[in-house]
């Protein structure tokens, strides 16, 4: 009889609670907009949550829809995601 192995039960488990927690993380996970495209390729740079995220990505559509000139800068960064996802926000 095989034995379980509950650590890896356990990271499972915990890996869908983070999937499914609510956040829009699996909406994501599955979508194809520029937004969850550029979520996908960020989210594990940065300790940002999936909404500050979100925002972050429409505050620098609205600069650029809007016209406002100018350059964009995170300042602190830890590992950079929120600003790899603003530049990706900035090239779309």
């Amino acid at each position: 009889m095989n034995s379980l192995d509950w650590a890896s039960i356990a990271n499972v488990a915990q890996w869908w609670s983070r999937l499914l927690d609510g956040t829009g993380a699996l909406r994501n996970f599955l979508a194809t907009d520029a937004y969850a495209q550029a979520y996908r390729k960020t989210r594990s740079f940065t300790m940002c949550g999936e909404a500050r995220l979100r925002s972050l990505y429409r505050a620098v559509e609205r600069v650029n829809t809007s016209g406002i000139g100018g350059d964009i800068v995170e300042c602190g960064s830890a590992r950079g995601g929120s600003a790899a996802l603003m530049g990706l926000a900035n090239a779309s």
